[in-house]
């Protein structure tokens, strides 16, 4: 993945959760922190207003979302991904880690 289409992702994924939010955004969820790694695995750490404590998101990007403007990959992920309430994906939740953060996935970690 290059570094150029990964700074490009992190500086639009962030700023989805900054006011004025995307119109795609859920009110009241907060990023805490997030990083993707040369492999386009993303790590995001978040709260959501339904649902109890720290979340993480770990996902990997796929090639064709790499192909695609970052902006873009950036704005789906976090509007419907993490925005969205969880659903089924609440039945992965586990115990928080030492860090206190509930870990769910789309593509587990590599």
């Amino acid at each position: 993945m290059q570094q150029q289409w990964r700074d490009t992702f992190m500086t639009s994924f962030r700023a989805c959760f900054e006011p004025p939010q995307h119109d795609l955004m859920s009110k009241g969820v907060d990023l805490l922190g997030a990083d993707l790694d040369c492999d386009g695995v993303l790590r995001a750490v978040y709260t959501h207003p339904l649902h109890t404590g720290r979340l993480g998101l770990i996902r990997r990007l796929d090639l064709a979302e790499q192909g695609d403007a970052p902006e873009r990959v950036a704005v789906d992920i976090a509007a419907f991904d993490i925005s969205e309430p969880l659903g089924n994906y609440a039945e992965q939740l586990g115990s928080p880690d030492v860090e206190g953060v509930r870990w769910w996935s789309l593509a587990g970690p590599s």
